[in-house]
């Protein structure tokens, strides 16, 4: 406990030396937006932190993103001051002189990521804007409307990343496969020279194990091309690889899809099947079957 305590403040400490002065100037404009409580529940900041408890707070928030790992500590700013009581939606940013006030947001799609978009790009437009109070209720609204609007362009450019191969998902999980369920063991077989996997009471999204760079040909699918356009910009002809089968199914959601089939060679012998939780592939690659198989297994290890 004291080495926690000791840890927050050395690491306040440091930060002071470069952000203090700056720190003081939000202490003054947190006592400003304190006078326009009903205005400042208009952009959804619902519990504006005490100018009084600043400093404690922004400690708190230094020794926090300390320890952040993976995406939190790529993302989020030890300079970031959180303008809100357990809620890191809202901050101003101390590093810039104009002090901008911005919320962050989740992308719920892989692969996954924290993004921001500004509210007020000073500070001191947001208080003459409060001062001033001409429709605040519809600059609200307009704020929110552009934060959407940026919300969906970079979700479109992360599509056309996806889609274009220059961005990866992540393999799926036991979960998005098997669900709730215990997995039931798949059956294998060999006979004329080929190899035959049968994997029942799974989802969809099974095709994920295979190795994203396998090259497919869609035969036959229940995935709406229309839907598929409206959702992504493309049609069925970009499906071209086990990795962009795998992010159209996710994009549908996978208890939508009930069929797909697509030949894995130029042999039409040689194929993938999913019929209503039913999986199965038809190869002579054996390194193309091991490599399903060590997929599979190794998926059942993370549970």
């Amino acid at each position: 406990m004291a080495d926690t305590a000791a840890l927050k403040t050395r690491l306040f400490t440091i930060f002071l030396s470069q952000y203090g002065e700056n720190l003081y100037k939000v202490h003054a404009i947190l006592r400003f937006l304190h006078t326009y409580p009903e205005s400042i529940k208009e952009l959804r900041i619902s519990q504006l932190i005490k100018p009084d408890e600043l400093f404690e707070l922004q400690k708190e928030w230094v020794w926090l993103v300390s320890k952040y790992e993976g995406l939190e500590k790529e993302f989020f700013k030890p300079f970031w001051v959180p303008i809100e009581y357990d809620n890191f939606d809202h901050f101003i940013d101390l590093s810039d002189e104009a002090f901008p006030v911005f919320d962050t947001s989740f992308f719920m799609e892989e692969p996954y990521s924290y993004f921001k978009t500004i509210v007020f790009n000073s500070s001191s437009k947001f208080l003459l804007a409060l001062e001033r109070d001409t429709d605040f209720i519809s600059l609200a609204e307009d704020i929110r409307d552009d934060n959407w609007h940026t919300y969906f362009q970079q979700l479109k450019a992360r599509k056309k990343l996806i889609f274009g191969g220059k961005l990866k998902i992540k393999k799926p999980d036991y979960f998005q496969i098997f669900g709730d369920a215990p997995h039931i063991p798949f059956k294998y077989s060999f006979s004329n020279g080929y190899h035959t996997i049968n994997c029942r009471h799974v989802s969809s999204m099974i095709c994920g194990l295979l190795p994203f760079a396998l090259k497919i040909e869609l035969t036959k699918s229940t995935f709406d091309e229309s839907d598929l356009k409206f959702l992504s910009g493309y049609d069925l002809s970009v499906i071209t690889d086990i990795h962009i089968l795998t992010y159209a199914i996710r994009l549908f959601c996978s208890d939508h899809m009930h069929l797909y089939r697509c030949n894995i060679s130029p042999d039409t012998n040689e194929f993938i099947l999913y019929v209503d939780h039913n999986f199965i592939i038809r190869t002579k690659d054996t390194d193309l079957k091991d490599q399903f198989i060590n997929s599979f297994s190794q998926m059942l290890l993370t549970q």
